[in-house]
């Protein structure tokens, strides 16, 4: 009996205690808008919001808190309103159970190991300037950890620009080490224009792991469209991406889009590519790495069927992107034997 008691107390001394949540609309200072209760938050505090009333503000935080929906609400933003984080300490940035109508959620990384998450987010509607409905945007040396999951976005932009338009995007330069996933959302991804998944990376070691996701549209982009380095640039920096289990299906006739568009323009890349379905796109997998650059990488068990070119593989550096165990049906391949 002895040392059930001394267990039982070990256990409860290792309980950690949860954070008190602050409830808008509550008591003051929360008893006016949403954003003068963000700001008398502290760091590491939960923001709950336990309103269903379309809240009529642009909202803003710059220290590490969640801001979240309360059990049982479902919290929406006004028309046009967005969500906008700015990360420069260390701590966990979070955001969550929101729904927009035609907004964003932006969260720009400048400095600190930050730990960025948005998760269950609903947006309605395209945003009107083809903005990024969800971005992470970090140019700093320090380290970056991302989450961004079971989100439901409509998207779509029809005005070709030079920019690319996607309805997710991480966009990360500078050296700082790079963590990330993104998995289990939802994008319909509408226009001539448009991307579902952009990451694009340089200068720094990134790991991203892209899957369960489903993305209806892509058009003259990929759908999930990755990229180290840049067309115009030099630099280093290695991608580490692992895409598995996704499926993409662009929205109009074939040959309007890329399913999953992998591009290495300096440094080096790794491409792990599983469990996948693509149909009815120009080109259902489609690799490049430019002369210079370390590519390695496997492509197996996916679904490609229906696609103009269902695996175009342009290796002009170093290493090898093989392919095997794939489902090919109705469409040619490109710079690859079907292993």
């Amino acid at each position: 009996m002895a040392t059930f008691r001394w267990l039982a107390v070990g256990v409860l001394l290792a309980t950690p205690m949860l954070a008190n949540a602050i409830v808008w609309p509550g008591a003051s200072p929360c008893d006016g808008t949403l954003q003068a209760c963000i700001n008398s938050a502290s760091a590491g505090s939960i923001v709950e919001v336990a309103s269903n009333t379309a809240i009529d503000e642009d909202l803003s935080f710059g220290i590490p808190l969640t801001l979240r929906a309360a059990s049982g609400y479902a919290p929406q933003l006004a028309l046009d309103r967005g969500v906008y984080g700015s990360a420069t300490i260390d701590g966990t940035y979070v955001i969550e159970g929101f729904t927009l109508q035609r907004g964003f959620v932006y969260f720009a990384h400048g400095g600190g190991a930050a730990n960025v998450r948005v998760r269950r987010v609903r947006v309605l509607a395209p945003t009107s300037t083809g903005s990024a409905e969800i971005s992470v945007v970090s140019s700093t040396s320090s380290p970056l950890t991302y989450e961004l999951s079971e989100n439901d976005v409509d998207f779509a932009w029809d005005t070709y620009d030079g920019a690319l338009h996607a309805a997710i995007q991480v966009l990360r330069s500078g050296t700082g080490n790079t963590d990330g996933r993104i998995h289990d959302n939802r994008v319909n991804a509408g226009g001539a224009w448009s991307a579902g998944i952009l990451i694009t990376s340089q200068d720094n070691t990134h790991t991203a792991r892209l899957y369960g996701n489903w993305i209806r549209g892509g058009h003259s982009y990929g759908s999930i469209d990755l990229r180290q380095g840049n067309l115009t640039g030099s630099g280093g920096g290695s991608l580490n991406t692992y895409v598995l289990n996704n499926v993409v299906t662009p929205l109009a006739q074939k040959g309007d889009a890329y399913g999953i568009k992998v591009d290495a323009y300096f440094g080096s890349l790794n491409l792990q590519a599983f469990n996948n379905t693509v149909s009815g796109a120009y080109s259902g997998v489609n690799v490049y790495a430019a002369p210079g650059v370390t590519g390695n990488g496997r492509i197996a068990n996916n679904l490609l069927s229906g696609n103009i070119l269902n695996l175009a593989l342009a290796n002009s550096g170093s290493g090898t992107i093989s392919n095997d165990h794939n489902l090919l049906y109705d469409g040619s391949l490109s710079g690859a034997v079907a292993g």
